[in-house]
């Protein structure tokens, strides 16, 4: 099973977002419109798709 586009890109958006610090993290949630998609928080918590675990 594949990871669709749009998760794909949730996902790697929640992985860049991963490496602010806290601080950042919090500002961007409340001033950012970001994904609030499930691949979006795996990628910010450093999780794998589901799809992309072996």
């Amino acid at each position: 099973m594949s990871v669709s586009k749009e998760d794909r890109e949730d996902y790697e958006e929640g992985l860049h977002d991963r490496q602010k610090g806290v601080f950042d993290q919090a500002i961007n949630d409340v001033t950012v419109n970001h994904p609030d998609t499930e691949a979006y928080y795996k990628g910010r918590r450093g999780e794998q798709l589901d799809e992309d675990k072996d």
